[in-house]
């Protein structure tokens, strides 16, 4: 298993999108709608297992 911490791509927003979506429902973070996660993309980092998204 190799991991490769990358910048996200417009085409992660779909999964950064699912993966805070599910911190949201429990409190934990502020829901973003895909509009906002596409618009800051840049600002974020993610952790990625081939082409999955792991974090």
């Amino acid at each position: 298993m190799t991991l490769s911490v990358r910048r996200a791509r417009t085409n992660d927003v779909p999964s950064i999108h699912q993966l805070l979506d599910y911190y949201a429902a429990r409190g934990q973070l502020l829901p973003r709608s895909l509009d906002e996660l596409t618009e800051h993309i840049s600002s974020f980092t993610v952790i990625s297992e081939a082409d999955n998204l792991t974090g």
